[in-house]
């Protein structure tokens, strides 16, 4: 099952920021990031919606998920894209993240493009505990000390999103920080990590 809750609601906080920003002397989620200059890369984007909303936004914006639905993500992002540039600003690729957990990781820097990532997102994607492994090891693949990682999720499992955290934390020199829970509803959950350099 497809849906798009969370995606909206990540997207209007998002928006909210930079529509409406607060005052200066008041921090600002996107502060820091610098959306407008990111290059941003987005794990499971499904449908494409994220991409959609947030892309006029970024400098750059891979939308990714599995080959089945990277044809309807680009035709989703085509109808909302006005390209005036030889290079698209908003691009669709095909990136499953069992295969690339399972490839060896000679192997991984061969059949996996390199895509230098400001800011990594993915949104609503923790829901089964066999993807944990794929899901840690794509995100330690395409971080680096640079990299904001902003992961959002639905509060569906307590067991699987303890276990997502801990194998997150445990896989690399990590550091995370949960968002406040006034900021995407009660039934979300969402935290904001870096490798320190």
């Amino acid at each position: 099952m497809l849906t798009l809750h969370y995606s909206v609601h990540f997207a209007q906080f998002i928006l909210q920021d930079i529509l409406f920003p607060p005052a200066p002397s008041q921090p600002t989620f996107l502060h820091s990031m610098k959306l407008n200059d990111a290059c941003v890369m987005e794990l499971g984007a499904g449908i494409g919606f994220l991409a959609t909303v947030l892309s006029p936004h970024t400098k750059q914006y891979y939308a990714t998920d599995i080959a089945a639905l990277v044809p309807l993500m680009r035709k989703n992002i085509s109808k909302t894209s006005s390209e005036s540039s030889s290079i698209p600003k908003v691009v669709a690729l095909d990136i499953d993240w069992v295969q690339l957990h399972t490839a060896s990781p000679s192997w991984r820097s061969h059949a996996f493009l390199s895509l230098n990532a400001d800011i990594i997102i993915c949104c609503d994607c923790i829901y089964n505990a066999a993807l944990i492994p794929p899901l840690i090891t794509t995100l330690n693949h395409y971080a680096t000390p640079k990299t904001s990682v902003v992961i959002v999720a639905e509060l569906r499992d307590e067991d699987v999103l303890r276990e997502f955290l801990s194998s997150w934390l445990s896989s690399n020199n990590w550091e995370i920080w949960r968002l406040p829970e006034s900021k995407l509803g009660k039934r979300t959950i969402a935290w904001v990590g870096w490798i320190r350099r």
